[in-house]
């Protein structure tokens, strides 16, 4: 009844019928099954990647080395040198850095990546005084410099402030 061509053809049909049933093609309630379960696995991720990042954000310290608490800075540059102990990703995180009056007003600012092997980093921020600002008797300004550092989203991750006298 069966002529040899038709044999072949009679097993690679039944062949391909298996693979199909293997691979789960006939089934249609696992389909609808499969998406909730790549949404819950997307969940899961979001979820783990939150708390990773919250625990990265724990373990990390922003140190400020220079300039000191109370120092008095002139000339129109401060140089900053600092550390991002438990930065994420160093070599890309980028520290910044923003000197200001106490009443708001900005004075200069500068950014830094954090190296990749030490987790410093430095900056020159070059900064202006003007002569209409509130000054001390000894003709000092007083200032704040601010050091954070921000994750992926732009949410602060980490801040420092050292107060300062600027000339």
């Amino acid at each position: 009844m069966y002529k040899r061509g038709s044999k072949i053809t009679v097993w690679m049909l039944a062949a391909v019928f298996c693979a199909f049933a293997f691979a789960g093609c006939g089934q249609t309630d696992t389909a609808d099954s499969g998406n909730s379960e790549r949404a819950n696995e997307e969940q899961v991720k979001t979820d783990t990647g939150r708390d990773e990042a919250a625990a990265a954000d724990e373990d990390m310290h922003l140190t400020i080395l220079s300039p000191a608490d109370g120092e008095t800075l002139s000339g129109g540059v401060v140089k900053i040198v600092g550390t991002a102990e438990g930065s994420p990703h160093p070599g890309e995180d980028t520290v910044y850095m923003e000197l200001t009056t106490e009443d708001g007003k900005k004075l200069g600012e500068a950014s830094s990546l954090v190296a990749d092997l030490d987790e410093a980093f430095s900056a020159d921020l070059k900064y202006e005084v003007s002569d209409t600002m509130v000054k001390n008797d000894d003709e000092t300004v007083n200032a704040n410099l601010r050091v954070y550092m921000n994750d992926g989203s732009g949410a602060l991750m980490k801040e420092e402030t050292v107060h300062v006298k600027v000339k």
